[in-house]
């Protein structure tokens, strides 16, 4: 049975996040993650551009693959691909020249639409509280803002951080599936606490913009990733995750300061 919305909120409330089910399984995850692993042995020129942003200048509406590295600035060493409805359309003349692309493509595209169907069941018991967030995040007319993350993280020490904590900068996340312990969520640093992520659960938390289509009962969810154990994915990989995030409007207002600094 699907989680009710009071179900949802108390979860949300307690621990600053609430479980629902994910009709995927992990053999699923693992064989789709096995084809994007095989699509980052592609050139780097290649992969760089198989790249584009729904909304030129916003960083979380970024669509295909992206590559960040500490040694270049950044803040975390990791590689990822994002599918977004409009994926397949515009990198179809890719998909005939790299048949790793194709592949990568084909197995992101039924996860994203049931990580799209799990969503669509969150909200409508939202609905029950907020009437019209449904439509908002499932608009008529026009792609929703859905992007579908396949991540893989660098190696590093146990105990270091693969990715240092932050809010999502859209509306709503579903955390689907990982390799391996070392996610925490919290409502600030203080209250941070690892994640058991069970097969046929999805994890659902709010975003830096969820507060603004339901209440302040719904602050953003405050997380980050540790590696712990010398123990990795592969030799050069700690861990992999896929991750769903949400959105119901435009992402150019929110800053990195916003996304990176905790609330108290």
């Amino acid at each position: 049975m699907f989680p009710s919305f009071e179900e949802i909120s108390r979860q949300i409330k307690e621990k600053q996040y609430a479980v629902i089910p994910l009709v995927i399984p992990h053999d699923t995850f693992q064989k789709a993650m096995e084809v994007f692993v095989d699509f980052l042995s592609l050139p780097q020129e290649t992969k760089d551009s198989i790249y584009f942003q729904v909304e030129p200048g916003a960083r979380g509406t970024e669509v295909g693959y992206k590559l960040y590295k500490r040694d270049l600035g950044n803040t975390d060493n990791r590689e990822y691909f994002h599918y977004h409805a409009a994926a397949d359309e515009r990198f179809a003349a890719g998909v005939e020249k790299i048949s790793q692309l194709k592949k990568l493509l084909g197995a992101m595209k039924p996860i994203y639409q049931e990580a799209s169907n799990a969503l669509s069941k969150v909200m409508l018991q939202f609905e029950t509280k907020f009437p019209g967030i449904h439509e908002k995040f499932f608009p008529k007319g026009h792609y929703p803002r859905f992007y579908l993350r396949f991540l893989k993280y660098d190696r590093l020490t146990p105990g270091e951080f693969l990715a240092k904590g932050h809010y999502d900068r859209g509306s709503c996340t579903l955390a689907l599936a990982e390799s391996a312990p070392g996610l925490r969520m919290g409502l600030n640093e203080q209250t941070l606490h690892d994640v058991i992520h069970d097969e046929g659960r999805a994890l659902f938390m709010p975003g830096l913009k969820f507060a603004e289509v339901t209440s302040n009962e719904f602050p953003p969810t405050w997380h980050d990733v540790v590696q712990k154990t010398d123990i990795g994915y592969r030799e050069d990989i700690a861990r992999w995750a896929i991750v769903f995030f949400a959105d119901c409007s435009s992402m150019k207002d929110v800053t990195y300061e916003q996304a990176h600094t905790p609330r108290a």
